[in-house]
């Protein structure tokens, strides 16, 4: 059996998602420069309390580079609404219609942006994760691809709940989020 289901995206909702999950990935980079300044500060302590001029320019060096991470980090962070439109300019200028065709073992995907059309073929392998919301789900593969599948682009509740059957028998179980 093959679900079919139509979701369609305005240029709106196309750029506050692709900004959203695109602030939500740059977010981990942040984790680098907490790891240095966690691994600074004790150095830096170590050497203060045994007079240690070498572990105390180390610790120092790891808690600037830190900062000028950081910065670096919150400057890119404050463009990425900038970047999002320039690499997704046909989305966020005209949204994006999905349609998709949930197979058993793959989802078959039709994107159409303006007057352009792409096909794609996921297995449910590659699910990384799949969140699911009030009104749609979010789908998230390996290779960085997020899809997202309004409910009620489904034909029915049957369809919805082949569609959830089918999706969760990659061993990743849908988690609620509001």
């Amino acid at each position: 059996m093959v679900v079919y289901n139509k979701t369609s995206i305005t240029s709106e909702e196309a750029e506050k998602i692709l900004v959203k999950s695109t602030k939500i990935d740059y977010s981990k980079k942040f984790l680098f420069a907490l790891f240095l300044i966690a691994a600074g500060v004790p150095i830096m302590v170590l050497g203060f309390a045994n007079n240690n001029t070498i572990y105390i320019t180390f610790g120092a060096i790891f808690i600037a580079f830190a900062i000028v991470l950081t910065g670096f980090n919150l400057v890119q962070f404050t463009k990425i609404p900038k970047v999002v439109r320039e690499k997704n300019q046909e989305a966020c200028e005209y949204g994006v219609n999905y349609d998709f065709r949930f197979k058993e073992h793959s989802v078959y995907l039709i994107v159409s942006a303006n007057d352009r059309k792409n096909k794609y073929e996921y297995t449910y392998d590659q699910l990384k994760r799949i969140y699911e919301y009030e009104d749609k789900y979010e789908i998230k593969f390996v290779n960085n691809v997020t899809l997202y599948v309004d409910k009620a682009g489904f034909e029915n509740k049957k369809m919805e709940e082949f569609f959830r059957k089918n999706i969760q028998t990659s061993k990743k179980k849908i988690k609620l989020r509001k």
